[in-house]
């Protein structure tokens, strides 16, 4: 049926006979229902509405009319048909008509406000018209809209629809700036504040309208207290909600009441304690270089997130500090280990024991570098600390490992020491990095506070003769050169060492016997060619003009001049005496053969030309008669004994 009968329908006043005319046209057509809705259906033109321009969203209702007792006019009538329509009982749709139909799609379930994509422009329509009623300053209008859930927000990870209030705040927390220099941190998703959906905000005629409706900028102080709560559960947050929270609390400069409180999101996909986390970095002695992370990505979980180091606010500054300054220096993120493990103090922190166990070398490399920055203190706080350093197993350059404090740093000198006496491949001298390269304490700060023997002292030389001696085999330098040594003893003993000799290494006091002479008789150190063993003192003699076949005779190897100090002077090792004879005698009466009478005889004729040269008295002699009898053995025995004890009196 076509509308263009409309047309004739006479809109202005008749006069005359038709006058009446008007009115019954009216009359007669606001009864039929020959006029067409949206739905298809015919109504009276009182039951009609003709749906205005502001709410209509691509030619239709910007909500659906069904359910009220009038209809949307078609939408095959023009606007040229819309005066007649109104004279015949139609009306345009009114302000309170039109919330009225929004108020009940707010109750379907299937609402078209909250099915409808958040980025379609719909949306839009809807907030012109919204908007058009707020400027209206009309205070019932106003009243129903702030009744009405139309706020889109994001609470936790779903879409709510809330009514307008102060508690609904923009998402962007930050947004400075334009272009490249554009900063925009979006409040965190599962932070406890109600924040406009992100999708809604970002066209400008939407943001204006939820403005107006009271949503507004988070403060300072509300994103604090919301950052802190997220930070304290004991699930920690996601990936990006723990990386917006750290970067809202630099721009802000927020303060931290504890950093253990902080948390960040790790490369092991965990979120942990920023203090227990360390920076990616492909430095050295950084922590990501120690562990070896690419080959080992389990520790992972002890490294920060990547997206930190990239993060936007990475080329800013806010409060004196650069982002990455912030996550150090604040956040206590580190680059290298702590010194003490922070769960057992007195324990090296994890990490320094797992590179100590691999490489000793870069163990100690790693000590060095951070030493003055911050383990001298450490130590300094903690002596116990310095300890556990001390005794750290390093390895050596002879092949094997030695505790740190009884090792020796590698200078030229203490090299050329070991390499002149042959132990080279048995003393404890570090090996460092870069074996050619010459090395020196004072490049070593670390080594030198923890003790290390950096110098040819006493102990070293006491130590290269012990290490020979310990072998049970001839030395493998001249008798020249061990005389070099005994005398190199002697030179470093002073007058105090003769009687309490102690020996500094590490925080750790070796001691040695409190008489010189006990380390010398208790362990056979003086090495004998002649007899191809190592003697104790108390089996050397000095000097003596008889050959002696049961002592050793120190000067009948060694050059006087070179090993008097050590063996004459220090030691006081004894010349020839009545002992030394006797027990000579009975070495050549016990194994003498009838060929060796003449030997036996030359001997007793030198015994005795010494003894006139000893002064020796009566019965001394009658003692060395006695050594000649062997009938007489018993009564020997004892008077030898006294013998002993006289000449030692006369002495």
């Amino acid at each position: 049926m076509s509308h263009e009968w409309l047309a004739f329908i006479p809109l202005q006043p008749m006069s005359g006979f038709l006058q009446p005319l008007l009115e019954s046209i009216r009359q007669i057509l606001s009864e039929q229902e020959l006029f067409l809705s949206m739905d298809g259906s015919l109504h009276k033109p009182g039951q009609l509405r003709i749906l205005p321009s502001d709410f209509t969203h691509e030619s239709e209702p910007l909500v659906s009319g069904s359910g009220k007792a009038w209809c949307f006019l078609s939408k095959e009538y023009t606007s040229s048909h819309y005066p007649a329509l109104l004279k015949l009982g139609a009306s345009i749709l009114v302000v309170n008509e039109a919330l009225d139909l929004i108020k009940d799609d707010l109750q379907r379930r299937k609402s078209r406000l909250r099915t409808r994509p958040l980025r379609d422009s719909w949306h839009d329509t809807f907030t012109t018209f919204i908007n058009d009623l707020l400027a209206r300053n009309n205070a019932d209008y106003r009243e129903g809209i702030r009744g009405m859930c139309i706020i889109p927000v994001r609470a936790n990870r779903t879409l709510e629809w809330h009514r307008p209030g102060p508690d609904i705040f923009l998402p962007h927390a930050v947004n400075e700036g334009t272009g490249p220099e554009c900063i925009l941190i979006e409040m965190p998703i599962n932070i406890d504040i109600v924040v406009l959906q992100p999708d809604a905000a970002t066209a400008p005629r939407r943001r204006d309208l939820y403005l107006a409706l009271g949503v507004q900028q988070a403060s300072t102080l509300h994103i604090r207290t919301a950052i802190t709560k997220l930070m304290t559960k004991s699930a920690g947050g996601c990936r990006f909600d723990l990386l917006r929270s750290a970067e809202l609390l630099f721009w802000f400069n927020l303060p931290l009441g504890s950093r253990d409180e902080l948390k960040a999101w790790t490369s092991g996909d965990i979120d942990d304690h920023t203090k227990l986390l360390f920076m990616r970095s492909r430095e050295q002695y950084h922590a990501e270089c120690l562990v070896r992370l690419d080959e080992n990505p389990d520790y992972g979980k002890h490294f920060l997130d990547e997206s930190y180091q990239s993060s936007q606010v990475a080329s800013r500054s806010r409060g004196g500090k650069t982002w990455r300054q912030w996550l150090t220096e604040v956040a206590g993120v580190r680059w290298y280990p702590p010194l003490a493990d922070l769960s057992s103090p007195k324990m090296l922190h994890w990490m320094l024991d797992f590179v100590h166990r691999r490489d000793s070398i870069l163990f100690l490399s790693v000590i060095q570098t951070y030493w003055a920055q911050e383990y001298s203190s450490t130590c300094r706080a903690k002596p116990e600390l310095a300890e556990v350093l001390q005794k750290c197993q390093v390895l050596c350059k002879h092949g094997g490992t030695q505790e740190l404090s009884k090792c020796w740093f590698p200078t030229s000198k203490i090299l050329d020491a070991a390499r002149k006496y042959g132990v080279e491949n048995r003393i404890p001298i570090l090996a460092l990095p870069d074996a050619t390269q010459e090395h020196l304490i004072s490049d070593w700060p670390a080594l030198r506070d923890l003790g290390m023997r950096h110098s040819l002292q006493l102990w070293f030389y006491r130590q290269a003769i012990s290490l020979l001696s310990a072998t049970g085999q001839p030395p493998i330098v001249s008798s020249l050169k061990l005389g070099c040594l005994y005398r190199d003893i002697a030179d470093r003993l002073t007058l105090e060492d003769r009687w309490n000799i102690q020996v500094r290494h590490g925080d750790l006091t070796d001691t040695l016997p409190n008489n010189r002479q006990d380390d010398f008789k208790n362990q056979s150190l003086i090495w004998d060619p002649a007899g191809n063993v190592w003697r104790t003192m108390d089996q050397c003699v000095w000097e003596s003009d008889i050959t002696l076949h049961r002592r050793f005779i120190i000067t009948s190897v060694y050059e006087k001049a070179t090993v008097s100090g050590l063996f004459a002077i220090h030691l006081q090792v004894p010349s020839v005496s009545i002992e030394c004879l006797v027990e000579e005698l009975e070495y050549l009466r016990d194994s003498h053969r009838p060929e060796t009478n003449a030997e036996f005889q030359t001997t007793i004729s030198k015994v005795y030309t010494h003894l006139a040269g000893m002064n020796a008295t009566v019965e001394q002699e009658e003692i060395i008669r006695l050594v000649e009898s062997p009938t007489k053995r018993d009564a020997r025995a004892d008077k030898l004994q006294v013998f002993i004890q006289g000449k030692e009196s006369d002495l």
